[in-house]
């Protein structure tokens, strides 16, 4: 969860770019630590690179970060509601992780289902490459039906 304000958010966007760093490729709830290299201190960040791809970058510090101290003083203690609340939060949070996990392989098994459904009435020509309904196939008769002039006795036609 990131409860960062616009004008903190900007200050930091504009940091990551002095350091050559794309602000858009860093997610939100990742940290940003600066530590000693080899070659003095590196910035060591997440980079997401698409599709839940995160990878570990260390970059040379060229400008040191903005001064924080006057924002964290600013900030107010969290009341015990807000406590009960996040703490709400963080229970409700892993227990739909449980709930999705657990119900993960399901989901998994039903969209394969369905994929085998869909190429099936494409095969069958029902659905065209879309997945829109094509006009219905001629109707075929069945074995029971009765031929011009031929009575089968099957069908509600031929006792009349």
């Amino acid at each position: 969860m990131n409860f960062i304000d616009p004008d903190r958010r900007d200050t930091m966007a504009d940091w990551l770019r002095a350091n050559d760093i794309d602000p858009a490729t860093v997610p939100l709830d990742t940290s940003i630590d600066i530590h000693n290299g080899p070659d003095g201190l590196v910035i060591a960040y997440w980079e997401h690179l698409g599709k839940g791809i995160h990878e570990r970058r260390f970059v040379p510090l060229l400008v040191e970060p903005p001064d924080w101290a006057a924002y964290v003083a600013q900030l107010q203690p969290l009341t015990d509601e807000q406590r009960e609340q996040l703490q709400r939060m963080v229970t409700v949070t892993a227990e739909i992780r449980k709930i999705a996990e657990a119900v993960a392989p399901a989901v998994i098994a039903a969209a394969a289902e369905l994929t085998k459904g869909l190429e099936a009435l494409r095969e069958a020509g029902l659905l065209d490459e879309d997945g829109k309904p094509q006009e219905q196939p001629r109707r075929r008769p069945t074995p029971f039906e009765c031929a011009p002039g031929n009575r089968c006795h099957a069908c509600a036609v031929c006792w009349r």
